[in-house]
């Protein structure tokens, strides 16, 4: 084994498309000591005891200070791509124009309707009335329109609206979508980052440190040590929300900094990635507000740069697959055994596999490599993951199991920034990264379809496969559960035969909160039902609410 340590910063904060895009871009990566817990919805302590803050009345005021895994390069909806905490962050100054309902539903939130014609290629969203921006523009179908014209524009999204071909104003408040193929699930694109309209008053730069949107509260700064504070909007169009009088955002820059913060009373509520972050906190027999996320959760996985060597042969990617035991590499490195991937769909997902999956075979992954070596000489590949000890652990492990089959590791270790911007620029060879949790597979789209010539793609893989794009194509293409499941599990069939991904783990989100804190997930629609509290490790803080009086005192009786 060669290890190297790298700490490369090659691109400013602002300096290329690229480095937007990448430095934004880190919840995507993996990072800290994420387990793949089992998924819970409700609020509990460590012992399973229900331990949510007393039910009373809602009252205004207070400050909420939030500590979020990472901190993106700014909140630009088309420069700025945004991870789980990113997209917590924006979601306080926009609205997305579809969200999920409690039963991971989709619907309408910031549009009030999204109707198909018979075969889902013309769609009619309206929008609801009275809605305006922070800065006084009317949300209108004239400012929907600009937006779907920048989201065809944008490199973050033009593959995800590759299959819209025209849009107009129909009046003030509707819009028609045209699209090239039937697309059921069409307002799924509007529960991401694509559903987040900016003011179209505000150009340029200035929306990643000042955005501007329809959202409950305003940006009032966001600076490069990683803070970003938002204040009540009096304005908000769902009246008499939100509680709070201001949140401050704080980003980690270390895996075990959320969950340091709260213990020392600088952060009430915790975004953690790791169930073994729980375990780090003294949850004082129960006294903290814990949810699990219920939802769909992302994969831990080994990613190969499949368009250039040595990863561009097959039979490589084929063999370290083969080579790669999920179970073994739980069991050393502390993870449940539930947790073990085989796909890119977690367990209980509609999606996910029915039978049995490929197990390791280091026999046949040994003959592969003695083929590639016959060839042309020795094989050497370079393993790339972030300098934490977790991820030091997991690539040790990876090493292990790959030599084992006669291929020469090097292992480099560098800063999560710098691994976003490998990742995308496609400056790797096999990177450790963590992605893939839409709750409905449509939402992943963009990041598995076949890169086009001349496009920015979000397939980070690089994998070409025409079959790929027919089953992306099908599952989008009706509303039928079967017909869907079908289209997903050839999908992985032909992840299985190409190997761009060596699947390892599903990973849980997890929301820590003081017992202060009163509903610090629960989130309902317009219509009043009951919303998905965690999508995604993603949380809106819209309805959250504390008694400013005994916050403080707790916070000073906890030295925060």
């Amino acid at each position: 084994m060669t290890t190297s340590s790298s700490r490369r910063r090659t691109l400013a904060r602002r300096g290329g498309a690229i480095g937007v895009v990448a430095l934004a871009l880190a919840g995507c990566a993996a990072s800290g000591d994420t387990t793949g817990a089992a998924s819970d919805a409700t609020a509990t302590g460590a012992d399973g005891a229900e331990t949510s803050a007393p039910a009373a009345d809602p009252v205004r005021g207070g400050r909420l200070n939030v500590c979020v895994e990472s901190d993106p390069s700014g909140y630009h909806p088309y420069l700025d791509r945004w991870s789980a905490s990113g997209l917590t962050v924006a979601g306080a100054v926009y609205d997305p124009l579809a969200t999920y309902d409690a039963d991971f539903g989709v619907q309408p939130y910031l549009a009030e309707a999204f109707i198909p014609n018979d075969d889902a290629t013309r769609w009619t969203i309206t929008l609801r009335q009275g809605v305006t921006f922070h800065d006084g523009t009317p949300f209108d179908a004239e400012a929907l329109v600009r937006h779907l014209d920048n989201l065809r524009e944008s490199f973050l999204t033009n593959s995800l609206t590759r299959p819209i071909t025209g849009y107009r104003a129909l009046d003030a408040r509707t819009v028609e979508v045209d699209v090239s193929q039937p697309w059921a699930t069409f307002p799924v694109i509007f529960t991401t980052q694509a559903g987040f309209v900016p003011s179209p008053n505000v150009d340029g730069e200035s929306l990643s440190d000042q955005p501007v949107g329809t959202g409950p509260f305003t940006m009032r700064f966001h600076t490069d040590d990683g803070v970003s504070a938002v204040a009540r909007s009096d304005s908000y169009w769902r009246s008499g929300l939100p509680y709070l009088d201001s949140i401050d955002f704080i980003a980690a820059t270390a895996t075990d900094e959320c969950q340091s913060k709260l213990a020392v009373g600088e952060a009430d509520v915790a975004h953690l990635s790791a169930e073994t972050q729980l375990a780090a906190l003294d949850t004082d027999e129960g006294r903290l507000q814990v949810v699990r996320d219920r939802g769909e959760q992302e994969e831990l996985f080994v990613m190969f740069q499949t368009a250039a060597p040595p990863f561009d042969d097959p039979r490589l990617r084929e063999a370290l697959a083969l080579a790669t035991d999920a179970g073994a590499f739980a069991e050393a490195t502390g993870a449940a055994q539930d947790a073990v991937a085989t796909g890119p769909f977690a367990p209980g997902s509609p999606y996910a596999r029915s039978g049995e999956a490929r197990g390791p075979d280091p026999d046949r992954a040994r003959e592969l490599v003695a083929e590639i070596e016959a060839e042309r000489g020795p094989v050497t590949v370079t393993l790339t993951a972030t300098d934490d000890i977790a991820n030091l652990q997991r690539s040790q492990v990876l090493e292990e199991q790959w030599s084992a089959v006669g291929v020469d590791v090097v292992l480099e270790s560098v800063d999560q920034n710098t691994l976003i911007v490998d990742g995308i620029a496609g400056s790797y060879e096999a990177i450790i990264w963590r992605q893939f949790g839409a709750p409905d597979p449509d939402g992943d789209y963009q990041w598995w379809v076949s890169p086009q010539p001349g496009e920015t793609s979000l397939n980070f893989s690089r994998n070409v496969d025409p079959e790929v794009d027919r089953a992306l194509d099908d599952g989008r293409a009706t509303t039928d559960p079967a017909q869907r499941a079908e289209a997903y599990r050839r999908l992985q069939e032909r992840f299985d035969a190409a190997n761009p991904y060596v699947w390892l783990l599903h990973t849980g989100w997890v929301i820590v909160a003081e017992p202060w804190v009163h509903d610090p997930v629960n989130v309902t629609l317009p219509d009043g039902a009951a919303a998905a509290p965690v999508v995604n490790g993603v949380v809106r803080f819209t309805e959250t609410w504390m008694d400013a009086d005994a916050t403080e005192q707790a916070r000073a009786a906890r030295g925060g």
